[in-house]
């Protein structure tokens, strides 16, 4: 072998080696760790969707807060915060015109406390009242009744035939206010 041939062997050799050393030392850890990041994104990827999961169901939460929030000012709207029930009274009234109708020994107890002091606890007034009428009449007053825009329930509908094949009604409930 000629002196030119061997350096080119040897140059070869050299190359080959450090080539060998530069996969060895460079490529393969950086190979490893990216095949590390590589799970790391994976990890992370899953931490994101178990986030926007999350996101997800408080924007929900959100949304039914708000929900449950209009239906409290509903609420709180049929429960009137007045002491008084003139207002209850005034609908009777209009009610017994629209059905021409008289409705006789209208009586309104003292409220009666629920007991709870904190804000948003009701009291109880109950009333009564009689009136004579048809049958359709009666169930005409009725849903009127549920219809109010005051919270209200009838605890006591009794009823009884007249002479003149009429009704003779007494009915019982109760109003709500706010304490």
């Amino acid at each position: 072998m000629n002196k030119f041939n061997k350096k080119i062997l040897y140059s070869l050799i050299i190359f080959a080696i450090s080539l060998g050393a530069l996969a060895f030392f460079v490529a393969i850890p950086s190979a490893k760790s990216i095949k590390e990041h590589k799970r790391i994104i994976g990890e992370r990827e899953i931490s994101l969707q178990e986030q926007e999961s999350k996101v997800s169901s408080l924007k929900t939460l959100a949304k039914d807060t708000e929900r449950l929030n209009v239906m409290h000012a509903t609420t709180l709207q049929l429960i009137p915060n007045e002491k008084g029930v003139s207002m209850f009274i005034v609908a009777l009234e209009q009610l017994a015109n629209e059905e021409n109708l008289q409705f006789k020994n209208v009586a309104v107890s003292e409220p009666k406390d629920s007991g709870k002091k904190e804000k948003g606890a009701v009291k109880e007034i109950h009333f009564s009242f009689d009136v004579s009428c048809a049958y359709s009449q009666l169930m005409q007053i009725i849903g009127k009744l549920e219809g109010f825009s005051r919270l209200n329930s009838l605890t006591q509908i009794s009823l009884s035939m007249t002479d003149n094949d009429g009704l003779s009604v007494k009915i019982g409930g109760i109003i709500y206010y706010e304490n």
